[in-house]
């Protein structure tokens, strides 16, 4: 990196060099904004120079930019781009492929073109190959392909992610980001759902609690969605309360767990609650803390008691469990029953390779009227919509991805060396086998951002762990444990 550009980066400039610029450039855009009528575009400026001091940044720091990224991807649908324009933009893409151009260009610039890689590479290429085999025959060519292309350039967060990080003190930052931007959708969350007299007077007249003007989506059109953004924020802060972290971080930790959770259940989501209770399970499993089974039912009381209209919520749980079969009580239930239906008929008819990508909702909408259907068109099950649109290949492919992730998950818990590695180990751990139960309630894991985000941080602390066994191991602690990857 030349000598000028890295005073640029450093801002080691004269103060009056920067001084006269940024006036002489504000001037500018003032009498831009008046002439043109466009009051945002001082504001927009004065934001500006803040990300390109942190993309130039992040050419030394590339993990600065997953800041960026993850904010914008937990921010979800709250702010566009060009949001009047053709295609809005969520901050996250925007962010996502400035951080892809970043890692290029820093690449380039520093002549180092080593990658570091997952270990998976040859299941992630038979899936994809699978995937867009399976766009050749689709029925809907044009939406698999769209897809299939949409899922592989997500892929690569997994890359930026495992390239970025080089510390487990950056990787806790980050996630420290991902608790305090949770937390910040929660308080809003709640506001608008649990302590709006509006919402609570809509639930009590009507009688349910599954309307959607009544339940949290502050960050995203879906309230089940936006319920699972709460799922790794919840599970850090739960095992650094019951890990052996330091007093001062577990009662931080305390403090913030209370917020998460009334983040989730302010979203009404049935799918998102069975999922973060498995995920406790796990938690607690993990740590052996099974008192803390005691303290969550007593909490859980407490909640049901003080939060107006959480106790209608589960009572509408319980309803749906006895009348599952019944088809005529709940729609919900009726609808889930008849794309269940469809979907095996569907399966059987081409079990082996399937439908073609992208075509579940081609061939439901065929034999089915939107109109009947209240507009589902889509698939609640995420093995669903796989065995329908490619088969038992698909499955089986899809099983081998999954399972080497989470076996990889399993290999980060075993071999933390301390609370805050192992807090987060377990965080991720748990929020993915979390995942995996709530899409079988909802289709579209493939496109969650946040599934292919807890996959790097999956991988990249695999790394960090191997790189720092060395280390620890040739100090003279007279151990000879060795950290072996799963295989």
């Amino acid at each position: 990196m030349s000598a000028y550009l890295q005073r640029i980066i450093t801002l080691d400039l004269p103060e009056r060099h920067i001084l006269l610029g940024a006036t002489v450039i504000y001037a500018g855009l003032a009498l831009l904004s008046m002439a043109l009528d466009l009051f945002w575009l001082p504001l927009v400026f004065l934001v500006l120079p803040v990300l390109a001091y942190g993309a130039l940044k992040s050419l030394q720091l590339p993990f600065l930019v997953l800041v960026f990224i993850i904010a914008g991807a937990y921010l979800g649908n709250m702010v566009h781009v060009l949001e009047g324009g053709a295609i809005p933009f969520t901050l996250f893409q925007v962010f996502y492929l400035l951080g892809l151009v970043l890692f290029l260009v820093s690449r380039f610039i520093s002549a180092n073109f080593r990658v570091f890689v997952t270990g998976i590479e040859k299941e992630l290429l038979l899936f994809f190959t699978v995937v867009f085999f399976h766009t050749i025959y689709t029925p809907a060519p044009e939406e698999g392909l769209f897809l299939a292309a949409r899922i592989f350039v997500l892929s690569f967060f997994v890359y930026l992610i495992l390239n970025s990080i080089s510390s487990f003190k950056q990787l806790t930052i980050l996630v420290s980001v991902i608790v305090v931007v949770s937390m910040l959708l929660a308080i809003l969350s709640v506001r608008d759902g649990l302590l709006n007299p509006e919402a609570t007077a809509f639930r009590l007249v009507v009688g349910q609690v599954d309307q959607l003007t009544a339940r949290g989506r502050v960050a995203h059109t879906d309230p089940n969605v936006f319920a699972s953004f709460f799922f790794l924020p919840i599970a850090f802060m739960i095992s650094l309360v019951i890990s052996q972290a330091k007093l001062w971080i577990k009662a931080i930790a305390a403090v913030a767990l209370p917020i998460l959770l009334l983040g989730i259940i302010s979203t009404f989501s049935r799918s998102a609650w069975i999922s973060m209770f498995l995920m406790v399970v796990l938690i607690a499993v993990i740590y052996k803390q099974y008192k803390f089974f005691g303290y969550g039912i007593v909490g859980l009381l407490v909640a049901v008691i003080v939060i107006p209209g959480l106790a209608e919520a589960f009572v509408d749980v319980i309803n749906r469990v006895v009348n599952l079969f019944s088809g005529g009580v709940d729609d919900s239930n009726r609808l889930r029953l008849i794309v269940a239906f469809w979907a095996v008929r569907a399966f059987f008819a081409n079990y082996m390779l399937g439908a073609g990508f992208g075509s579940f909702r081609h061939g439901f909408t065929k034999e089915y009227d939107t109109f009947e259907t209240l507009g589902v068109t889509d698939s609640h099950n995420e093995i669903t919509t796989i065995i329908v649109e490619m088969g038992l290949i698909g499955l089986l492919v899809f099983a081998v991805l999954v399972f080497r992730v989470m076996q990889t998950g399993w290999f980060n818990i075993k071999n933390s060396r301390n609370p805050i590695q192992r807090a987060l180990s377990t965080s991720v751990f748990a929020s993915l086998a979390a995942f995996v139960l709530f899409y079988q309630f909802i289709g579209g894991a493939m496109l969650d951002t946040n599934i292919w985000m807890l996959v790097g941080f999956v991988f990249a602390i695999q790394m960090l762990l191997r790189r720092e066994a060395p280390a620890k191991d040739s100090v003279g602690s007279g151990s000879n444990e060795k950290i072996q990857a799963p295989s």
